[in-house]
């Protein structure tokens, strides 16, 4: 079992003119039988949208699939309630929070808690 926190990030597209109001949440975690699962939860703000989960045999992969993820969102629009560019990994993967570390391949938090934005 990993000692790494679960990690779950929020992005949010809030447009009035378009009366658009959509989030996007990105949650890894590890079952009970070490297998890691990246949920895809998406919708209308307030709504109870739709998810998804992905299956990945290794720790690595599940964040790397987060990061791919995040970023495809992030090019059509999507960012945190701050502003923020929503982009929340290492300096590996070109980071700008210091929230996250390396991992050896891939994106992983850091240990000192759990991240949600």
């Amino acid at each position: 079992m990993s000692l790494t926190p679960d990690l779950s990030v929020i992005l949010y597209r809030l447009d009035p003119a378009q009366n658009m109001r959509r989030f996007y949440r990105l949650a890894v975690q590890q079952d009970l039988f070490g297998v890691w699962t990246l949920t895809r939860e998406w919708g209308r703000i307030g709504h109870r949208g739709q998810s998804k989960a992905t299956s990945f045999p290794e720790e690595p992969d599940a964040y790397m699939a987060m990061h791919r993820h995040a970023e495809a969102k992030q090019k059509r629009g999507y960012s945190t309630l701050d502003g923020g560019d929503g982009h929340y990994f290492c300096d590996a993967c070109s980071s700008n929070l210091g929230n996250l570390v390396a991992g050896s391949d891939s994106c992983r938090p850091s240990s000192r808690s759990k991240l949600t934005v």
